[in-house]
């Protein structure tokens, strides 16, 4: 999928009893990385979400949307790698996927406490 100023997502058009509606797909931190540049383009600068604006505001949210998607690229490539018969290696792939499961939770906790910080300053 290719980003957009960082934002990704997946984007249907449905036509449904004669009225077109956009579906956007996308994971949990794909939605939070919107959320955020949501709250950063109100707080600091609107044009923030178009790849314009502070260019030190759009550098963290290329770098966070670069860090999702490596993530989630490597819990993709992860699923794919053949099925290991030894059992030190099945308990080697189990901790790498608790790793990345680990770094995705905290990176969504992280993520919360700024947009909840920048919803706090909109007031």
């Amino acid at each position: 999928m290719n980003a957009s100023h960082g934002y990704r997502a997946v984007h249907l058009i449905v036509t449904t009893q004669g009225a077109s509606v956009e579906i956007q797909v996308r994971t949990s931190l794909q939605h939070l990385w919107a959320e955020l540049s949501e709250r950063l383009a109100d707080v600091i600068d609107s044009r923030i979400k178009y790849g314009r604006g502070a260019p030190q505001v759009n550098q963290l949210l290329a770098v966070e949307s670069e860090i999702i998607a490596k993530l989630e690229g490597f819990e993709k490539d992860f699923r794919l790698l053949p099925n290991e018969t030894t059992e030190a290696h099945r308990s080697r792939m189990r901790q790498i996927q608790q790793s990345t499961t680990r770094m995705k939770v905290d990176l969504a906790k992280k993520l919360r406490g700024v947009i909840s910080r920048l919803e706090g300053k909109q007031r």
